[in-house]
């Protein structure tokens, strides 16, 4: 019998979990401190449309959480610039740090939808 892993078990489970907490943060961030910042709503219409994909088993949601993980990536690029190209060391090294850990996440989680065969069992229709 061959191994067929389907479902949202396993470290699609952590994922799904992950991004749980991102919207449930990012939701909080609106609503209670009410930030209104167009990262932080974009976040959360991408984690949405993530989530929903995943959840619903859809065939789309690999493409789509591969190009939310480069988004996001992007993203913090973009947040950081100032601080990477400053002058003031701390924020520098913060600004990297950020960034470099965000491209570390990103590949990890990149390299486990294209490669796992619960990913390609479980998102099929």
């Amino acid at each position: 019998m061959k191994n067929k892993p389907k479902g949202i078990l396993g470290w699609l489970l952590v994922y799904v979990i992950f991004l749980s907490f991102r919207l449930l943060l990012a939701v909080s961030l609106l609503l209670i401190l009410q930030i209104f910042d167009i990262y932080l709503i974009l976040e959360i219409i991408l984690v949405g449309i993530a989530l929903f994909l995943i959840i619903t088993k859809s065939k789309n949601a690999i493409k789509f959480n591969i190009a939310y993980l480069i988004i996001e990536v992007v993203i913090l690029i973009i947040q950081n610039a100032s601080k990477i190209a400053g002058s003031i060391q701390l924020d520098r090294a913060n600004g990297v740090g950020a960034v470099m850990g965000a491209l570390v996440f990103s590949i990890i989680w990149i390299l486990y939808w294209i490669k796992s065969k619960r990913v390609k069992n479980t998102f099929i229709k």
